[in-house]
C-alpha cells in the first residue's frame, strides 16, 4: 500500500496541472453573452489557458454546445458536443485560438460565428437552437 498511495498522488497530482481538452472547472471569464432562456456562452481565461464555456439557464437541463464558424455559405464546427458547464481549452489549437482572439474583440464580425445548442428533453428527440455570435460579446 506504501507504493500505491504515492503512486496515486502523483497521477492526481500530473493529471491537475495542466487542464485537459474538458474540465468541469470555471476560468475568469473575459467576455460574455447570455441567451435568455438558454444560458450564457463566455470566453475565459484559466491561467494562461484560454477557453470556451457554456452555462445553460437551467442547471437540470442535460444539454450539449458546439461553436461554429462560417466557410462560405456553410458552417463548420470547430468546437461540437461539450456538455452544458463545461469548459473547452483553446490553447493548444491554432484554429480555436483565433476564434477565441476574434471572440474577444470589439469588432466581431457578425456573421462569422454561431452557437449551436442541443436541447435534450426525455422521451423526446434532440431539438438544435442557432445562437447567434452576431455583435460583440460584453466584457467582464
Amino acid at each position: 500500500m506504501k507504493f500505491f498511495t504515492p503512486l496515486v498522488f502523483s497521477a492526481l497530482f500530473a493529471c491537475s496541472a495542466v487542464p485537459g481538452p474538458v474540465e468541469a472547472q470555471q476560468g475568469k471569464t473575459v467576455r460574455s453573452r447570455h441567451y435568455s432562456t438558454y444560458g450564457t456562452f463566455s470566453i475565459q481565461l484559466f491561467g494562461q489557458y484560454k477557453s470556451f464555456r457554456f452555462d445553460d439557464d437551467d442547471n437540470d437541463r442535460n444539454n450539449a454546445w458546439s461553436l461554429a464558424v462560417r466557410q462560405g455559405n456553410g458552417w463548420h464546427n470547430i468546437l461540437q458536443g461539450f456538455g452544458t458547464g463545461s469548459t473547452a481549452y483553446a490553447t493548444d489549437k491554432p484554429q480555436l485560438v483565433a476564434a477565441w482572439n476574434d471572440l474577444n474583440s470589439n469588432n466581431l464580425n457578425p456573421s462569422k460565428y454561431k452557437i449551436i445548442l442541443q436541447i435534450n428533453t426525455a422521451g423526446q428527440d434532440a431539438r438544435f437552437v442557432d445562437l447567434p455570435l452576431d455583435r460583440a460579446l460584453t466584457p467582464a
